[in-house]
C-alpha cells in the first residue's frame, strides 16, 4: 500500500540509528521480587534471564553461569507495565482526528518505556504510524500492539477514526485485517446522549455478536468501548473479550458487578481521562503550568492547544465528565473486590499519564499490590497476552523494571527507576529519543548503575 511505503521511508529517516541487538545472558541478583500476580513481595530472589525470556528463579545462590550480574541489593523488581488503552494521535488545525507523525509517536513511545511501561495498546486509530511503530526497535520503544480503526454504525461515535458497518461484511472485515495488521479489535457500542453529548447510533447485539464470530475465527480478541451498564451487557451477551472502559457513565448495579467477576470480564480502568477533565476545568492554564506539565505528553499538549479552548471549557460535557470520576472509581472497586479483573488503561498517550493512573487507583482504595496487578499480569490478561508478559516467571519474556524504593508501601516508588529492561535488553535510559524535556528523565527515572561492567 502506499501510505505503507510512505511510513517505513519516514521512519527510516527519523529513527536514530542503533547498533544491532546483541543477545545476552543476565542475573538480576539478590532482589525483593513482587512478580504482578498479587502475592506479597519476596526478598532475597535471583532472577536469571537468557536472551528475551527469563529462564529461571531462585535464591541468592542460583547459579548464573557466565551471566552478567545486575545488583538488585536494597531494591525491588516489578514486571514491564502494560498501558492497555492509548490513542497515538493528534487533532489538526481543522479540528480534525489524525495520526500523530512518525517522530512525535517515537518519542512518546520512547517515554513510555523511560518511565517503566513497557508495553502499551493503541485502541483506535487511522492508517500508518501505528502500522509501522508495530516493529520498533525494543531499546527505543515501549511494544506497541493496535487495533487499527474501531467498528462502528452509521453516525456513530468514532466514526471519524473507525469503519461504520450495517452487517458483517467477511470481505470488510478481512480487508481490514490485511490491510491494517490489527493484534486486536475494538467496537463501539455507545449512544451518548449525556452530560450535553449529543446522541449517537450503536451496533446493534447481533452485528456485535457476528463481528466477535468471525473476529475469533481468526484469532483475534475483541473489546468493545462502553459508557453505560447497557452497553456492557450488550457487549457482553455478544461475546466480547474484554470492556475498554469501566461503566463509568452511572453507578453500576450489583448484578452487573457479580457478572464481570463471574466471567471473568476484564475491563481497562479509564480513570485518568476523567481527572484530565478536572484538571482543565479547574486550571485553565493547566497545558502551561510547570507542576502539571509531566501528566501530558507534549503531543497531548499540542493537541489540546489546537483545540478551541474557551469552547472545550464551556462545554457541558466538561463539567458533568468530572463529576463522574467519583462514580467511576466506585464501579472499579467494587469489581474488583468481588474477584473482577481490572487491567490499566488511561485512555490518554503519555507514561505520565499512565502514572498517574496508578496514583488513581490508589486514591480510590485499592492496595499498591492491587494495583501494581492491575498494571501488569491484568493488562496482560485484557490483551491475550498473559503467556508472555504481566509477570515475572521461567518462560516469560524478561519485560522488568527495577525500582529504587518499595512500590507496596508507596505506590509513586514506580517511578523511581533504577533500570528497564525490555525484551532481555537493558534500556540505556539516557539516550531514549524521549518525549518531553531533559527534566522528565531527570525527575521521573533515576541513572541505571545497576549493570556491572
Amino acid at each position: 500500500m502506499n501510505w505503507k511505503r510512505k511510513w517505513i521511508a519516514a521512519l527510516a529517516t527519523l529513527s536514530q540509528p542503533c547498533a544491532p541487538a546483541i543477545a545476552a545472558r543476565y542475573a538480576i541478583r539478590d532482589v525483593t521480587l513482587i512478580d504482578g500476580t498479587g502475592r506479597p513481595a519476596v526478598r532475597h530472589r535471583t532472577v536469571l534471564i537468557d536472551n528475551e525470556r527469563i529462564v529461571a528463579l531462585g535464591g541468592v545462590r542460583l547459579p548464573i553461569g557466565k551471566a552478567r550480574v545486575i545488583d538488585g541489593r536494597g531494591k525491588y523488581l516489578i514486571p514491564g507495565m502494560i498501558d492497555t488503552h492509548i490513542h497515538l494521535r493528534d487533532t489538526g488545525p481543522d479540528g480534525k482526528k489524525r495520526s500523530m507523525d512518525i517522530a512525535a509517536a517515537q518519542a512518546t513511545l520512547a517515554g513510555f518505556l523511560a518511565l517503566g511501561f513497557t508495553t502499551v495498546a493503541d485502541l483506535g486509530n487511522l492508517p500508518g504510524t501505528v502500522q509501522v511503530m508495530r516493529g520498533a526497535d525494543p531499546r527505543i520503544s515501549a511494544r506497541l500492539l493496535i487495533a487499527g480503526r474501531v467498528f462502528t454504525s452509521p453516525g456513530g461515535r468514532n466514526e471519524d477514526i473507525g469503519i461504520a458497518l450495517t452487517s458483517a461484511d467477511p470481505a470488510v472485515l478481512a480487508r481490514h485485517r490485511e490491510d491494517e495488521h490489527p493484534d486486536l479489535i475494538k467496537m463501539v457500542e455507545d449512544k451518548g446522549g449525556f452530560g450535553g453529548q449529543s446522541a449517537a447510533t450503536a451496533l446493534s447485539p447481533e452485528l456485535m455478536r457476528a463481528i466477535v464470530e468471525e473476529s475469533h475465527r481468526h484469532g483475534l480478541r475483541v473489546v468493545v468501548h462502553i459508557a453505560r451498564e447497557a452497553d456492557a451487557r450488550a457487549a457482553i451477551a455478544a461475546g466480547a473479550d474484554g470492556l475498554a472502559h469501566p461503566v463509568w457513565a452511572e453507578a453500576e448495579s450489583e448484578d452487573l458487578v457479580q457478572l464481570m467477576a463471574r466471567r471473568r470480564i476484564p475491563f481497562a480502568t479509564t480513570l485518568a481521562i476523567a481527572d484530565q477533565y478536572g484538571r482543565l476545568m479547574r486550571h485553565p492554564d493547566y497545558l502551561d503550568r510547570p507542576d502539571y506539565s509531566l501528566v501530558l505528553s507534549e503531543a497531548e499538549r499540542n493537541r489540546m492547544r489546537t483545540e478551541q479552548r474557551a469552547q472545550f471549557l464551556l462545554q457541558p460535557v466538561a463539567a458533568w465528565r468530572e463529576q463522574t470520576l467519583s462514580t467511576e472509581m466506585r464501579n472499579v472497586v467494587r469489581i474488583v473486590r468481588a474477584g473482577g479483573i481490572a487491567a490499566l488503561g488511561t485512555d490518554l498517550v503519555s507514561g505520565a499519564s499512565s502514572h498517574r493512573e496508578m496514583q488513581l487507583l490508589r486514591q480510590a482504595g485499592l492496595s499498591p499490590l492491587e494495583v501494581i496487578r492491575i498494571a501488569t499480569l491484568n493488562a496482560a490478561v485484557f490483551l491475550g497476552r498473559d503467556r508472555d508478559l504481566g509477570s515475572i516467571a521461567p518462560g516469560k519474556i524478561a519485560d522488568l523494571v527495577l525500582l529504587n524504593r518499595d512500590p507496596t508501601a508507596d505506590i509513586d516508588a514506580t517511578e523511581d527507576i533504577a533500570m528497564v529492561m525490555h525484551d532481555g535488553l537493558v534500556v540505556d535510559l539516557g539516550r531514549l529519543p524521549v518525549a518531553g524535556t531533559k527534566e522528565l528523565l531527570r525527575r521521573e527515572v533515576g541513572a541505571s548503575q545497576a549493570v556491572n561492567p
